[in-house]
């Protein structure tokens, strides 16, 4: 009598599990080859999204800088604002007739250490080479406002020289005289109102600055968003592709292991 052992329906089961898995697999690859290949309106978006994000990137990066030099001027613009109310108070004392020489010599000594405070301040107002209150940007500082790079943002410029336009207080004033104290005090006072305006523009423009660039951000992260929407698709299908192919490893170490259970049966014949 003849003894023969069939394949077990566990087998069988794991192969048609295993031959089905094979099939969503080269499906789903097909599916993600073309997704990828394709130009459809979704990528087109996409990539359209992703050059507008890098465009709004640079233009961020360029208002952070005048965002950097606006606090440097406005830092620098409220110190010299305390130099000019120190000086106001040397001079207010110098212009009493009835000092004695040695005190006038004393005042106009620290007088001129606070003129030159103010020149040094100004001097330092400086990131990366631009300096808006030394008078050497006349025309203020362009920075890019947004995806199109026609479209800027001013920093005026708010020149603080000694003698010029804002600062009427020449270098060369002294409080040696009365009299001389007297002109110096009328051109403190003109500056410190000067000076006064010319921090609340900056500032102005330094808020509208900050406000834009948060306005980016927004668009930025809305921009980011509706990329990530509309390349889930193909972060689906990848997801779909290698669960499957885990799948099928799986399959096959089971279809292996359903095959070993006939040949422990026929060992055991042999055997005896």
């Amino acid at each position: 009598m003849s003894i023969s052992v069939q394949t077990p329906m566990a087998a069988l089961t794991v192969l048609q599990n295993l031959n089905k898995t094979a099939g969503d697999n080269s499906s789903v690859q097909t599916q993600a080859d073309a997704a990828q290949a394709s130009s459809n309106p979704i990528d087109t978006t996409t990539m359209s999204s992703r050059s507008d994000i890098s465009a709004l990137s640079a233009a961020m990066t360029s208002l952070d800088r005048a965002s950097s030099i606006a606090d440097v001027s406005l830092s620098a613009g409220d110190q010299v604002a305390d130099l000019l109310n120190q000086l106001k108070d040397m001079a207010t004392a110098a212009s009493d007739p009835s000092l004695d020489g040695g005190a006038r010599a004393t005042l106009d000594t620290q007088f001129q250490a606070a003129l030159g405070q103010i020149t040094q301040t100004i001097q330092g107002a400086s990131v990366d080479g631009t300096n808006l209150l030394d008078g050497s940007s006349p025309n203020g500082v362009q920075f890019q406002a947004n995806a199109q790079a026609g479209s800027t943002i001013t920093l005026s410029s708010q020149d603080m020289s000694l003698g010029g336009s804002i600062i009427t207080l020449s270098a060369s004033a002294s409080l040696a005289t009365p009299q001389s104290a007297n002109q110096a005090l009328d051109a403190i006072n003109a500056s410190i109102a000067n000076v006064g305006q010319a921090l609340t523009a900056l500032g102005g423009q330094a808020k509208q600055i900050t406000s834009h660039n948060d306005f980016l951000q927004r668009l930025t992260d809305t921009l980011q968003g509706s990329a990530s929407a509309a390349g889930g698709d193909g972060d689906l299908e990848s997801l779909s592709l290698q669960a499957l192919q885990v799948q099928q490893q799986l399959g096959s170490q089971s279809f292996s292991i359903a095959n070993q259970a006939p040949q422990l049966i026929l060992s055991l014949f042999k055997a005896s």
